[in-house]
Protein backbone atom coordinates (compact mmCIF):
# COMPACT_ATOMS: atom_id res chain seq x y z
CA UNK A 1 0.00 0.00 0.00
CA UNK A 2 1.18 3.09 -1.31
CA UNK A 3 1.61 6.03 1.63
CA UNK A 4 1.29 9.86 0.24
CA UNK A 5 3.97 12.84 0.49
CA UNK A 6 1.88 15.09 3.01
CA UNK A 7 4.34 17.99 2.10
CA UNK A 8 3.95 20.86 -0.53
CA UNK A 9 2.96 20.29 -4.38
CA UNK A 10 5.90 19.23 -6.72
CA UNK A 11 5.93 22.21 -8.51
CA UNK A 12 6.30 24.80 -5.27
CA UNK A 13 9.34 22.49 -4.11
CA UNK A 14 12.90 21.95 -6.07
CA UNK A 15 13.87 19.32 -3.15
CA UNK A 16 10.64 17.12 -3.75
CA UNK A 17 11.43 17.16 -7.71
CA UNK A 18 15.25 16.21 -7.20
CA UNK A 19 13.76 13.48 -4.98
CA UNK A 20 11.16 12.50 -7.72
CA UNK A 21 14.19 12.49 -10.06
CA UNK A 22 16.32 10.27 -7.69
CA UNK A 23 13.16 7.74 -7.40
CA UNK A 24 12.81 8.19 -3.63
CA UNK A 25 9.83 9.87 -4.29
CA UNK A 26 7.12 8.31 -6.71
CA UNK A 27 4.66 10.96 -8.99
CA UNK A 28 0.73 9.45 -9.26
CA UNK A 29 -1.82 11.25 -10.70
CA UNK A 30 -0.32 14.69 -9.55
CA UNK A 31 0.32 13.89 -6.13
CA UNK A 32 3.23 12.42 -5.34
CA UNK A 33 4.06 9.32 -3.00
CA UNK A 34 6.78 7.04 -1.72
CA UNK A 35 7.19 4.06 -3.71
CA UNK A 36 5.79 1.01 -3.08
CA UNK A 37 7.89 -1.10 -0.15
CA UNK A 38 8.58 -4.98 -1.79
CA UNK A 39 6.25 -7.22 -0.07
CA UNK A 40 8.78 -9.49 2.06
CA UNK A 41 7.36 -12.86 0.29
CA UNK A 42 8.40 -11.12 -2.87
CA UNK A 43 11.72 -12.02 -1.79
CA UNK A 44 11.23 -15.51 -1.00
CA UNK A 45 9.13 -16.01 -3.77
CA UNK A 46 11.95 -15.10 -6.21
CA UNK A 47 14.09 -17.65 -4.50
CA UNK A 48 11.41 -20.44 -4.34
CA UNK A 49 11.01 -19.72 -8.33
CA UNK A 50 14.46 -21.23 -8.78
CA UNK A 51 13.51 -24.47 -6.96
CA UNK A 52 10.08 -24.98 -8.23
CA UNK A 53 7.38 -24.16 -10.35
CA UNK A 54 5.29 -20.52 -9.70
CA UNK A 55 2.64 -22.56 -9.22
CA UNK A 56 4.13 -25.20 -5.91
CA UNK A 57 5.38 -21.36 -4.79
CA UNK A 58 2.14 -20.05 -4.64
CA UNK A 59 0.40 -22.80 -3.01
CA UNK A 60 3.15 -23.04 -0.80
CA UNK A 61 3.11 -19.67 0.21
CA UNK A 62 -0.72 -19.07 0.04
CA UNK A 63 -0.77 -22.42 2.85
CA UNK A 64 1.52 -21.02 5.18
CA UNK A 65 -0.61 -17.71 5.12
CA UNK A 66 -3.47 -19.87 6.09
CA UNK A 67 -2.08 -21.31 8.73
CA UNK A 68 -1.30 -17.76 9.79
CA UNK A 69 2.56 -18.67 9.47
CA UNK A 70 3.88 -16.44 6.69
CA UNK A 71 6.83 -17.96 4.87
CA UNK A 72 10.20 -16.60 5.94
CA UNK A 73 13.25 -17.04 3.68
CA UNK A 74 14.81 -19.36 6.41
CA UNK A 75 11.87 -21.11 6.19
CA UNK A 76 11.51 -21.63 2.92
CA UNK A 77 15.74 -22.74 2.62
CA UNK A 78 14.49 -25.46 5.25
CA UNK A 79 11.34 -26.29 2.99
CA UNK A 80 13.55 -26.96 0.46
CA UNK A 81 16.36 -28.57 2.49
CA UNK A 82 13.81 -31.71 3.10
CA UNK A 83 12.06 -31.30 -0.33
CA UNK A 84 15.25 -32.37 -1.52
CA UNK A 85 15.75 -35.19 1.18
CA UNK A 86 11.98 -36.88 0.19
CA UNK A 87 13.30 -36.70 -3.26
CA UNK A 88 15.97 -38.72 -2.65
CA UNK A 89 14.15 -41.23 0.08
CA UNK A 90 11.09 -41.73 -1.61
CA UNK A 91 11.46 -40.31 -5.07
CA UNK A 92 8.82 -37.66 -4.10
CA UNK A 93 8.75 -34.53 -6.83
CA UNK A 94 8.24 -31.22 -4.65
CA UNK A 95 4.68 -31.07 -5.82
CA UNK A 96 3.90 -34.37 -4.14
CA UNK A 97 5.91 -32.80 -1.20
CA UNK A 98 3.55 -29.96 -0.94
CA UNK A 99 0.34 -31.68 -1.71
CA UNK A 100 1.51 -33.68 1.18
CA UNK A 101 2.48 -30.96 3.44
CA UNK A 102 -0.72 -29.05 2.74
CA UNK A 103 -3.10 -32.55 2.90
CA UNK A 104 -1.80 -33.33 6.27
CA UNK A 105 -2.26 -29.86 7.46
CA UNK A 106 1.57 -29.47 8.32
CA UNK A 107 2.78 -25.97 8.72
CA UNK A 108 6.47 -27.30 7.79
CA UNK A 109 7.49 -30.49 6.16
CA UNK A 110 10.02 -33.42 7.06
CA UNK A 111 10.86 -36.20 5.62
CA UNK A 112 11.08 -38.24 8.69
CA UNK A 113 7.65 -37.41 9.32
CA UNK A 114 6.63 -39.00 6.27
CA UNK A 115 8.64 -41.66 7.02
CA UNK A 116 6.90 -41.89 10.54
CA UNK A 117 3.11 -41.89 8.55
CA UNK A 118 4.49 -45.09 6.12
CA UNK A 119 5.32 -46.97 8.72
CA UNK A 120 2.09 -46.83 10.89
CA UNK A 121 0.19 -47.09 7.82
CA UNK A 122 2.15 -50.25 6.86
CA UNK A 123 1.64 -51.47 10.68
CA UNK A 124 -2.17 -51.17 10.46
CA UNK A 125 -2.31 -52.82 7.34
CA UNK A 126 -0.36 -55.84 8.76
CA UNK A 127 -2.65 -55.58 11.62
CA UNK A 128 -5.62 -55.51 9.58
CA UNK A 129 -4.45 -58.74 7.59
CA UNK A 130 -3.51 -60.45 10.58
CA UNK A 131 -6.99 -59.83 12.51
CA UNK A 132 -8.24 -61.37 8.46
CA UNK A 133 -6.74 -64.54 8.95
CA UNK A 134 -7.39 -65.63 12.66
CA UNK A 135 -5.25 -63.27 14.30
CA UNK A 136 -1.26 -63.84 15.45
CA UNK A 137 -1.87 -67.03 17.57
CA UNK A 138 -2.96 -69.06 14.94
CA UNK A 139 0.17 -69.68 13.04
CA UNK A 140 3.36 -71.81 13.87
CA UNK A 141 3.21 -73.50 17.05
CA UNK A 142 0.41 -72.03 18.13
CA UNK A 143 -2.14 -73.52 15.68
CA UNK A 144 -0.12 -77.12 16.06
CA UNK A 145 -0.85 -76.86 19.77
CA UNK A 146 -4.52 -76.35 18.99
CA UNK A 147 -4.61 -79.28 15.90
CA UNK A 148 -3.25 -81.24 18.73
CA UNK A 149 -5.80 -80.62 21.19
CA UNK A 150 -8.52 -81.00 19.23
CA UNK A 151 -7.07 -84.39 18.16
CA UNK A 152 -6.94 -85.29 21.84
CA UNK A 153 -10.34 -84.61 22.53
CA UNK A 154 -11.65 -86.85 19.55
CA UNK A 155 -9.42 -89.58 21.07
CA UNK A 156 -10.55 -89.36 24.29
CA UNK A 157 -14.35 -88.95 23.87
CA UNK A 158 -16.24 -88.49 26.87
CA UNK A 159 -13.02 -86.95 28.93
CA UNK A 160 -12.39 -83.71 27.60
CA UNK A 161 -9.00 -82.36 27.44
CA UNK A 162 -10.68 -78.79 28.75
CA UNK A 163 -11.40 -80.44 31.71
CA UNK A 164 -8.26 -81.61 32.18
CA UNK A 165 -5.71 -78.98 31.67
CA UNK A 166 -8.19 -76.64 33.86
CA UNK A 167 -7.83 -78.94 37.04
CA UNK A 168 -6.10 -76.87 39.90
CA UNK A 169 -5.51 -80.47 42.09
CA UNK A 170 -5.97 -84.28 41.41
CA UNK A 171 -9.69 -85.17 42.40
CA UNK A 172 -8.39 -88.15 44.59
CA UNK A 173 -5.92 -87.80 46.97
CA UNK A 174 -3.47 -91.00 46.86
CA UNK A 175 -4.28 -93.69 49.52
CA UNK A 176 -0.72 -95.06 50.31
CA UNK A 177 0.28 -91.25 51.76
CA UNK A 178 -2.52 -92.08 54.45
CA UNK A 179 -4.54 -88.96 54.25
Amino acid sequence: MEQLYKGPAPAENADIDRLVHDGVLAPIAGKVALPAKAGKNDDVREYLLTMMSAQDADDLISHRKAKKMPLTRRAAEGLVKHFAAARKMFGWSVTTCIDHMTSQGWRGFDENWVAASKAQAQAAAAKAKQAEHGGKYMRGRASDAAARLIQREADNGDRSAETECHRPYPQRLPSDRGY
